[in-house]
């Protein structure tokens, strides 16, 4: 077996580039209308050097090959040693979706694809908690009034990004538009961290198709909901958190950091109007979400889950009130 997963990845997706994020920002830089290409610039200048990245061996998008990297660090040796083996492709598709592929056995390793629109849509609902982050912190009321423009303008528009939010984003002075985009990029990644590690868990789990026993015990003989898909969801959610959080234990993740799982969940729910309802493969968007409130307790101190639950609560009331797409279901209270 000398071929591994990451040259299956690109043998299946031929069009994509080995370092995606550099592709994307060049595309973008070429199509974006004038009157908001230079708040990309600015990012773009920001973020350059990892954007240039040569070596990408985890993904081809250099933010998720940084979050492998960090998970492997922190890793015990047995995860350690698997890690090394996962590969996650990041592809263009119109599709919210990550997925953890079946084993392959022309393939070493462990294959995850996460799609591009998926991405798209966490970095949008980053911004909404990055906007009610910078209005609980700034006071400053002509600034305040502001950020409350912002805010709006990015909930009005999910799961799209707000045009009107771009224009409100030159308005900001500089230091304001840093502490944004810093808030943006670090609840974008605990939502993009979340996302890697619930694949992963399927693939450490055996939930996919594979000649190897997991690395791990199954969580418990419990089946909850009587269905084993179900209860393969809550596992991976609950390995998510483990592989994510594990060394926050002297409080070092930041609190947007910390609302990714959160993040990830209320991005689906967006596109789902009966949360509380489960089908054949998957159990309820709420259902999840209650059960990461609860597990995620274990990861954080008393303030970091009230400040956390405080601020969730807050932003899903706002989505609620402003767009109202559960038809007035207020699933998470």
């Amino acid at each position: 077996m000398n071929k591994y997963v990451m040259d299956q990845f690109f043998e299946d997706n031929p069009n994509n580039d080995r370092n995606w994020l550099k592709k994307f920002t060049e595309d973008t830089l070429n199509d974006v209308p004038e009157n908001v290409k230079d708040v990309i610039i600015k990012e773009f200048e920001v973020q350059q050097d990892l954007i240039e990245e040569l070596d990408l061996w985890y993904s081809n998008d250099v933010f998720i090959h940084l979050l492998m990297s960090k998970f492997i660090d922190e890793a015990d040796e047995l995860t350690r040693n698997e890690l090394k083996e996962v590969y996650i492709g990041k592809k263009y598709s119109d599709e919210a979706n990550a997925t953890a592929h079946n084993l392959d056995p022309s393939y070493k390793g462990y294959l995850i694809s996460f799609n591009f629109e998926l991405e798209y849509q966490l970095f949008n609902l980053s911004e909404v908690f990055a906007a009610e982050i910078l209005l609980c912190i700034t006071h400053e009321n002509i600034m305040k009034n502001l950020i409350a423009t912002l805010l709006v303008s990015n909930i009005k528009a999910l799961p799209n990004q707000s045009n009107v939010g771009m224009q409100v984003q030159k308005l900001l002075p500089e230091q304001l538009l840093k502490q944004y985009s810093d808030l943006s990029i670090y609840a974008y990644l605990g939502a993009t961290a979340f996302i890697v590690a619930h694949e992963i868990g399927h693939h450490f789990l055996k939930h996919t198709d594979q000649n190897k026993d997991s690395i791990l015990p199954f969580r418990s003989n419990n089946i909850r909901g009587g269905n084993i898909n179900h209860e393969y969801e809550f596992a991976a959610d609950e390995y998510a958190l483990s592989l994510m959080l594990k060394s926050n234990e002297e409080g070092g993740f930041k609190i947007e950091y910390l609302a990714g799982p959160l993040i990830a969940i209320l991005t689906l729910a967006l596109e789902d109007e009966c949360l509380d309802k489960s089908s054949d493969t998957h159990p309820s968007l709420k259902d999840r979400f209650f059960n990461i409130k609860d597990k995620i307790k274990s990861y954080c101190s008393e303030e970091e889950y009230e400040t956390l639950f405080a601020l969730t609560d807050r932003i899903i009331n706002y989505i609620h009130e402003i767009k109202n797409p559960w038809n007035g279901n207020k699933w998470w209270v």
